[in-house]
This record gives C-alpha cells, structure tokens and sequence, in this order.
C-alpha cells in the first residue's frame, strides 16, 4: 500500500472494549489533525456559551439549576462570600504552598518532600494506628507546622477578598453566586463536549483508518455510559501519551479553566486531612 502524506505522523492506537456478557468491539483509536482539533475547540466554545447565556435568560433551566444549586448555600452573607471566594482561596492555597515550600528552610535537601514521601510511604498509616508514633508524630508535626504556616498567609489575604464583599446585599451577592456557578457548569460543559468529539473524530474502523467509526456527533450521546466513558479515557490517555515531556497540546491551553501546576510527587496535603485532629 503507497504511503500518503496524509499518513504521516499519525498517530494511534488499537481499543477493545468488552461488555459483561463477553461481547466486544475493536476500534483505532487517533489523535486528531489540526483541522478535526479546531473543530472540537469550536464545540467546545459553543457548548461553553450555551451554559454562560443562561445569566440573561432567568427562565432557563439552566439558570434555575444554578439558582437551586445557590439557594442550598442558605441566604447568610457570609455563606455566599464564602462560596464566591472559594475558587480564589484555592488558587491563593496553591500558589502560597509553592512559594513557602521554596523556602530554604523547607526546600534545602529537600525537606519537605522528604516529610511528604515519608508520610505517604507508610508513617500516615502509623499515625493512624498510634497517634504517639515517635517519627510517625515528629514527621505530622512538622508537615502540621508547615500547613499552618501557609493557612497564615493564605488568610491574611482571603480577609481582603472577604472585604470586597462588604457593602453588597444578599440579593446581590446571591446574583453573583448564581454567575459564578454557571461559569463553573460552562467549564464542565467545555471539557465534556471537548472530549466527546475526541470519541466521535478520533474513533476510526478498523479496517480503514481514515473510515470515522461514528457518522455524527448525536450518536457518540447515543452511546452506554460504560462505552463512552471508556473510550473518553482512552481518547484522553492517548492525548497525554503524545504531548509527554513536550507540554499540553495549544488547544486544551485554550480551555476556560485555568492551568493546573504539575503535580509535585506527592500532593502537598500530604493525607494530613484525613488523619488529622
């Protein structure tokens, strides 16, 4: 068979999935072309902008959905600042943990990762079991030490956001609330219709990979949750095994949600949470 120029630098993969009455399917699986990635992003943004739309329009439902969502926050100021600043407090709890973990007091032969593989890799499990540890408590105590610290910083200035919020009433704020989680619901829907049109672009037959498997975008909804979510993992696995080592794909730095930093090798909770007083 004459290679094409269109068969350069695909990439793929063969996929089965199998049902529990031992039914299966073979599919390729590809990583999509510029164009068909243009397309998805395109979407996406539609999708995105469906959900946004719905704050100018209070009889959708999705604006009821939002406003259902706020109303369970109970109609206390401080409730609805607490959920608005939420999103901040989080980003501010990332960006505060990195900088004081660079301290040299933490980040000089590695302390802190140190403490937190430590944890991992089996002192949380002491701790668990006997509280009076000595390494298991030393080791909590210091990762507890460290916690605190960046709470510190972190409230000093949720106090600022906080007052932000002072002069606006409930009924504002509520408004706001409602706002913010349909912003939130746009980003799932972005990420849902990205990764939908993976399946349904990138899913080829077998025998023919330049042959889409599905002949509309409808029927990748019409698929099992099993099926779909499935070929959603794979879809988005084989994205990932493509860009390693090379940074994300341009068309997902172009997703509404912010980027995330990459993941330290072991999460800077730490467990603590979970086993903490």
């Amino acid at each position: 068979m004459t290679t094409k120029l269109a068969d350069l630098f695909v990439v793929g993969k063969e996929h089965t999935i199998t049902d529990p009455n031992g039914r299966t399917v073979t599919v390729w699986l590809q990583k999509l072309n510029t164009a068909e990635s243009d397309e998805a992003f395109r979407r996406a943004q539609a999708a995105r902008a469906v959900v946004l739309s719905a704050q100018y329009d209070h009889d959708s439902s999705y604006y009821g959905a939002a406003l259902m969502d706020v109303f369970t926050l109970g109609d206390t100021k401080e409730a609805l600042v607490e959920f608005l600043i939420g999103p901040e407090r989080a980003q501010l709890a990332i960006t505060r943990d990195a900088e004081m973990a660079a301290d040299e007091e933490w980040s000089k032969d590695n302390y802190l990762q140190g403490l937190r593989d430590a944890w991992e890799n089996g002192l949380s499990a002491e701790f668990a079991r006997d509280p009076e540890h000595e390494d298991a408590a030393r080791v909590f105590g210091e990762l507890k030490r460290f916690a605190d610290a960046v709470d510190a910083v972190v409230e000093d200035e949720v106090a600022n956001l906080r007052a932000g919020y002072d002069n606006m009433t409930v009924d504002q704020l509520r408004d706001e609330a409602v706002k913010a989680n349909l912003d939130a619901k746009s980003n799932v829907a972005w990420l849902t219709e990205y990764d939908r049109c993976e399946v349904w672009l990138g899913t080829r037959d077998m025998a023919d990979h330049t042959e889409k498997y599905f002949s509309s975008r409808a029927e990748v909804d019409a698929l099992q949750p099993e099926t779909l979510i499935d070929l959603r993992v794979a879809t988005r696995s084989l994205r990932i095994e493509v860009v390693e080592g090379k940074g994300l794909p341009e068309v997902l730095s172009s997703s509404p949600q912010s980027e995330q930093p990459d993941a330290e090798a072991t999460a800077p909770s730490s467990g603590l949470v979970a086993v903490g007083p």
